[in-house]
């Protein structure tokens, strides 16, 4: 089966550069893009009825309608256990998000954008560990 990942953010321009880094340098991940958290959090159930849980997920906080940080309060529900390892991929530099997303426990790291090679190394090795 092949590894997938879900991309969740609102902007579209952030949402085609982060799904053409995987498509050059990890291309045996499909992505799955979202430009809101609610069909993502849809998705994401769906996917567990399935047994097709994404093996990575990189989410906005900043994003109308659900936040990321809305989204990772939903998430809280769903028994993911060692599926779907959750990166905040966002502009913020704000030390409260960053804090509030490390208080959720559910967020592997929190990584700012733009998302790069050398960044998709890091999750990767990342997530092997896991």
């Amino acid at each position: 089966m092949q590894n997938s990942v879900y991309i969740i953010d609102d902007d579209e321009v952030s949402l085609y550069l982060t799904s053409m880094v995987f498509e050059l340098y990890a291309p045996h991940m499909q992505c799955i893009c979202f430009d809101n958290a609610i069909q993502a959090l849809e998705s994401l159930q769906n996917s567990m009825i399935t047994d097709t849980v994404p093996d990575l997920i990189l989410l906005d906080l900043n994003m109308p309608v659900m936040s990321g940080f809305g989204f990772l309060d939903a998430v809280k529900t769903l028994p993911l256990e060692d599926k779907g390892a959750v990166f905040v991929l966002t502009s913020s530099v704000s030390e409260q998000d960053k804090q509030q997303v490390y208080e959720t426990g559910q967020v592997v790291d929190l990584i700012q954008k733009p998302f790069s090679m050398e960044k998709l190394e890091m999750v990767l090795e990342l997530i092997a560990r896991k």
